[in-house]
């Protein structure tokens, strides 16, 4: 979307994102924007519609402001389509009137909250990003917002840690970790793992505290290497869990696996664990916490 003035001056946003920009066309950019008006013929350009679906369409208005323009006015569809015709004169007036947008863009100074409408109220909140806009309204994060809390329904609710950005709005961490080991009959083991972790959530949205699962690492405490808990896995399980909106509270987790004899969970005893401090890929792993083998 552009919206460019008589005087040069546009805001709008680029292609590939929803924040606005802002800025002016120096002369030389204000001279090639005209040129490819006029080569479209834009004041007097037709409807161009094409019969496909999930396609390019841009919608233009444009009003002469002065000279013999004045006074004259167009409105006008052009549909882009895949392997269908192109006017070749409209496709260069389209490049030209976006690339100042996309200049702008990158070099970063497109930071406005978007004007159009979106899907949710939260837009562009992925976990890391230092600003989002959540109902046109920019969230920044910095030490002046370090700790708190947006709620991005149906996402997960954000917290400001400034050298991270935006990030889960709940902290989480192992209290303890009991280990106990099974043999079969044909010698196969079966290691079961009860973790209590303790998890504080400051979001809106429950907390799932059974996928602990899909961040713990285990190291073998005397060189600090990572290891497998069970290898060849047969048959695995946890207890579920969850941590609702406001919660700071110690939850229980069994796990529980059968794999190969020589697995480091049925024959070593000198195990940690490690959690990430927030269930997110991207935050720091907390020091590791000693497996106490029961038996």
């Amino acid at each position: 979307m552009l919206r460019l003035q008589a005087d040069g001056s546009f805001t709008g946003r680029s292609w590939a994102t929803l924040w606005e920009c802002a800025g002016q066309l120096d002369a030389a950019q204000h001279d090639e924007l005209t040129v490819a008006l006029n080569d479209a013929n834009a004041l007097i350009h037709a409807d161009f519609e094409l019969p496909c679906a999930d396609h390019f369409i841009a919608f233009i208005d444009i009003e002469g402001t002065d000279g013999a323009a004045t006074g004259w006015s167009n409105s006008f569809r052009y549909d882009r389509c895949s392997g269908n015709p192109e006017i070749a004169t409209t496709e260069a007036l389209l490049d030209v009137a976006v690339q100042p947008l996309v200049e702008v863009n990158a070099a970063g100074e497109c930071v406005a909250c978007p004007v159009e409408p979106t899907r949710y109220d939260c837009y562009d909140n992925e976990l890391g990003v230092q600003r989002f806009c959540k109902s046109g309204e920019r969230f920044e994060c910095d030490v002046a917002t370090a700790d708190d809390v947006v709620d991005c329904e149906p996402f997960p609710s954000l917290q400001c840690e400034p050298a991270r950005g935006w990030v889960p709005a709940a902290t989480w961490s192992v209290e303890q970790a009991t280990l106990q080991r099974t043999w079969n009959g044909d010698g196969v083991p079966t290691v079961t793992l009860d973790l209590r972790v303790h998890v504080r959530n400051l979001g809106a949205h429950s907390v799932a505290v059974h996928e602990v699962r899909d961040w713990w690492r285990f190291e073998d405490a005397s060189t600090g290497l990572e290891v497998p808990l069970v290898t060849g896995v047969t048959a695995a399980s946890i207890t579920p869990a969850m941590a609702g909106p406001g919660a700071d509270f110690t939850y229980g987790v069994i796990y529980t696996a059968s794999g190969n004899p020589s697995s480091p969970g049925a024959t070593q005893s000198d195990l940690g664990i490690r959690i990430p401090e927030r269930p997110w890929e991207g935050s720091p792993y907390r020091p590791p916490v000693p497996v106490v083998v029961a038996n």
